[in-house]
């Protein structure tokens, strides 16, 4: 269903599906906050790696509500009981005040099956069925940072209905997991957690995400902070877990 597609061709369909493996991108000082103690023992290093995409995950992009409903079908169909993904949206920056742009792209990445989706919604009339049932499920646990943010603009994007449970902010999941206190950010639990940077670049986060097609860097970006998010979820499970039995 998937089609390869070269640079400077549309994929005949709705959905274009590629590697991670070829895609590259360009306090206070008197009351300061103190950090968990594992925090403080493992000193953050000055220069730290990016985060990219591991090379056996793929991005699937589709712009084809068709498509985009087949896809998620196959997706739902696949699970064989509760599980979580990595959830994020993306929306063009309007520049006028109290006023946000539309989603323009909603994307989850689920490890087990090593693939990232990214849904180009503003290429579609509606969101389909399929994917407003994985929005709305709560089986389907959506993890990311002000992930019940990102839901809540869906719902009065497109008229969905606000599942009252089925997603975790990371940030709140750290702080009570870990027993922190921190407002953090995607690529501050990037650094603390994996020790790595995400990039977060100006002008692709703050770039036409309604326009056909997404730029190679914008798909970068999008599968990035879902990848990061359910892998984010994964390691404070994994920390709280052996805190636990220490």
């Amino acid at each position: 269903m998937a089609s390869n597609s070269g640079a400077g061709h549309k994929p005949t369909r709705g959905i274009l599906k590629k590697s991670g493996s070829d895609k590259k991108i360009e306090s206070n000082a008197r009351n300061p906050r103190k950090l968990p103690q594992w925090m403080q023992n493992g000193a953050i290093k000055k220069t730290l790696p990016t985060f990219s995409i591991p090379s056996s995950c793929s991005i699937v992009y589709s712009f084809n509500a068709n498509d985009c409903a087949v896809v998620c079908n196959e997706f739902l169909k696949s699970l064989r009981g509760p599980c979580h993904i990595g959830f994020d949206i993306e929306w063009p920056v309007t520049y006028e005040h109290g006023k946000q742009g539309r989603t323009a792209v909603i994307q989850f990445c689920h490890i087990p099956d090593e693939v990232c989706f990214v849904f180009h919604v503003s290429c579609m009339n509606s969101i389909p069925k399929p994917l407003r049932e994985v929005i709305e499920r709560v089986d389907v646990l959506k993890v990311g940072v002000n992930v019940e943010g990102d839901i809540q603009k869906l719902c009065r994007d497109f008229d969905l209905i606000f599942p009252q449970s089925g997603f975790v902010d990371l940030g709140s999941f750290a702080n009570e997991r870990l027993m922190s206190n921190e407002r953090w950010s995607l690529a501050g639990l990037v650094k603390f957690l994996l020790n790595c940077d995400l990039p977060k670049v100006d002008s692709i986060r703050k770039g036409s995400w309604h326009l056909y097609p997404l730029t190679e860097q914008q798909l970068h970006y999008a599968a990035l902070d879902a990848i990061a998010s359910v892998k984010i979820y994964n390691q404070i499970l994994c920390r709280s877990q052996l805190q636990f039995t220490s």
